[in-house]
């Protein structure tokens, strides 16, 4: 028999598959594995972290509550909502208004936007017969960005027909 050790010049024992690794084959193999997972999962085992302190300060401010309009007789049919506009808009704002005119607690029209004087006809309010409020509403615009007030107090008006439709202020 021949001693492993001591082989001929040039001959090596071939590998074929399915053959058991003999006790060296098997450390080197376990090491290898070993290494390709530490080296393959180092992104996954690996990780950072930072950490910091801020501090910020906002504020939420409302938009505020338009003037209560006043109610004035426009020709035969139609009444006229004027309000005192508040001069200041926040740099880089619109400012628009919106009347509603209720009957009880059916809104019957609403005209957006409103300009202060605008004529209020008959048919804007869908020619209701009886006691109706006016309110304001303020919006203010920044870019895409709508903010919008409570309604203001009421101005009274009064839906009535003879013939026609007609409104008058109460």
């Amino acid at each position: 028999m021949r001693d492993a050790r001591a082989r001929r010049p040039g001959t090596h024992r071939a590998r074929v598959p399915g053959r058991a690794l003999g006790r060296g084959g098997l450390v080197v193999a376990a090491v290898s594995a070993a290494v390709a997972l530490v080296v393959g999962a180092g992104g996954a085992a690996a990780w950072w972290s930072a950490s910091a302190t801020a501090s910020a300060t906002a504020t939420a401010a409302t938009v505020p509550v338009p003037p209560t309009p006043t109610c004035s007789e426009s020709g035969l049919l139609n009444v006229k909502l004027s309000f005192t506009d508040p001069s200041t808009v926040p740099t880089g704002a619109t400012r628009t208004y919106s009347l509603v005119v209720r009957s009880g607690s059916t809104v019957v029209g609403t005209i957006d936007p409103y300009t202060s004087g605008t004529a209020v006809s008959p048919g804007q309010v869908g020619s209701t017969q009886g006691a109706m409020t006016a309110t304001l509403v303020t919006k203010l615009t920044f870019g895409s960005t709508v903010w919008t007030s409570a309604e203001s107090g009421g101005a009274g008006l009064q839906g009535a027909s003879f013939i026609f439709a007609y409104l008058n202020c109460s």
